[in-house]
């Protein structure tokens, strides 16, 4: 059987209430974020070993940072994923989430999924979304910590819901028409399938009022609900999973129903790694805490609404031959160790600038920390979210300036830790220009210490 080895997941830490009522709140990704780089910081938490043995990379999202780019290319340029596998991108429609899942588990490969989930302001779509991303790599049964025992697709020609190209929202058909419509037929489906001896359901739609109604049909003992933080387009199933796996036990069976474009019906069966799987995340905990954004700044950053830009140049378009000969640097964090007295180079040089050794040998830093060596707080810069922090970071005497990211980016001090994540610096003349930027350390859980 094909197994599900390893799932991880990744959510903004901006959040915004849309509804005004000062208590609810969805997630938000940042100005500097979108699907690709949401992706790479969902398969960078993937374990290595999967990373590392995976055949293929297929990314999924309904809101692709480029139509007619691959986004897929720049997550594995990101990831440093081996050079050799197939790199395809899949979508946009919630649907291809599916496909990028199905393709990964017959290739024994990796699916990451993102989306941007948005509306029209006080939309449904907009009340309900989120913002995430997941990643999931697949291989034999045996390394696995869940099995795929049954895979049934079902795809329905029905106008639900549609974006032409060049438009930015969603246009939206009276989801009544589409439970009624969809009911019967998904429910009878689920059941031939086996759903109903499952000990926990996922029911995710797009459509609210099916993922309301249709798991009371299906019978199942446990539902998994949508997450507090909303629905998050084709991530969402597999967000869920990822929390119900979280308690699962050995042998207990989880049901997956999706209805987008159609049905399709996925029932996993975890093994007995799931005990080893659950302490390994547990010790993985992330407990960042949420920055909160207005409205006007959330419709901003979505592009929704015009605003006085920055009274300042407009950044340059980043170019392609550079871009080029610098992508180990500029889209994996590759630095250099001299072979003759390992001086560390951030970024990588032709020759040793202590000995003059050459070449240098690569060295990967974006899943190492670094210091705050010296900082500064640019309130004159070009940002949509001013003012722009530049810190000068060092690992191992090697010394780099990067921007610092998220909302706590002006506490951060001479001396603080940080770790790195893919950001989008600017997009200028339709050229997003992607490098890394430092957070502040996130601080792991201890189960036995922690209170």
């Amino acid at each position: 059987m094909v197994g599900l080895i390893d799932i991880a997941t990744y959510v903004p830490s901006y959040e915004v209430d849309v509804v005004g009522d000062g208590r609810s709140a969805r997630t938000a990704a940042s100005f500097d974020e979108d699907t690709t780089t949401m992706a790479v910081a969902a398969v960078r938490q993937l374990a290595e070993y999967s990373q590392r043995e995976a055949a293929t990379l297929w990314f999924a999202t309904s809101s692709p940072a480029y139509e007619a780019k691959s986004n897929a290319v720049t997550v594995h340029a990101a990831c440093q994923l081996r050079g050799d596998i197939g790199v395809f991108d899949q979508g946009p429609s919630v649907r291809s989430a599916f496909g990028a899942t199905r393709a990964a588990a017959e290739t024994a490969g990796i699916a990451a999924i993102a989306d941007q989930w948005s509306g029209l302001p006080g939309s449904d779509d907009e009340r309900r979304g989120a913002d995430a991303a997941v990643a999931m790599s697949f291989g034999s049964d045996a390394d696995s910590i869940a099995v795929i025992e049954r895979w049934v697709s079902s795809p329905i020609e029905v106008l639900e819901r549609w974006r032409v190209p060049g438009e930015a929202i969603t246009h939206v058909w009276d989801e009544r028409f589409l439970a009624e419509s969809l009911h019967e037929l998904t429910t009878a489906l689920a059941l031939d399938e086996g759903v109903a001896g499952a000990d926990r359901i996922i029911v995710s739609s797009p459509n609210s009022r099916i993922a309301r109604t249709m798991p009371a049909a299906l019978g199942v003992a446990e539902v998994v609900a949508e997450s507090a933080d909303g629905y998050a387009g084709g991530a969402d199933p597999w967000i869920r999973l990822q929390r119900a796996l979280g308690t699962a036990l050995p042998g207990s069976r989880i049901a997956i129903v999706c209805v987008a474009d159609g049905v399709e019906v996925m029932v996993l069966r975890c093994t007995e790694r799931i005990r080893e799987w659950q302490l390994e995340r547990s010790l993985q905990a992330d407990t960042r805490a949420r920055s909160r954004i207005d409205y006007l700044t959330y419709l901003t950053w979505r592009g929704l609404v015009t605003r006085q830009p920055p009274r300042r140049p407009d950044p340059p378009s980043p170019s392609a031959p550079p871009s080029l000969r610098s992508r180990a640097w500029k889209y994996g964090l590759v630095g250099g160790r001299c072979p003759e007295c390992a001086t560390l180079h951030a970024p990588p040089e032709s020759r040793c600038r202590n000995c003059s050794a050459s070449p240098l040998v690569p060295e990967p830093l974006a899943r190492r920390s670094g210091r705050v060596a010296t900082m500064t707080v640019d309130r004159l810069a070009y940002s949509l979210d001013p003012p722009t922090v530049i810190a000068v970071v060092d690992f191992d005497g090697a010394r780099a300036s990067f921007e610092v990211a998220d909302g706590d980016r002006e506490r951060i001090s001479i001396g603080d830790e940080v770790e790195f994540s893919f950001r989008r610096l600017h997009t200028s003349d339709g050229i997003h220009n992607y490098f890394w930027k430092a957070v502040p350390r996130r601080r792991t859980i201890d189960p036995e210490t922690e209170h």
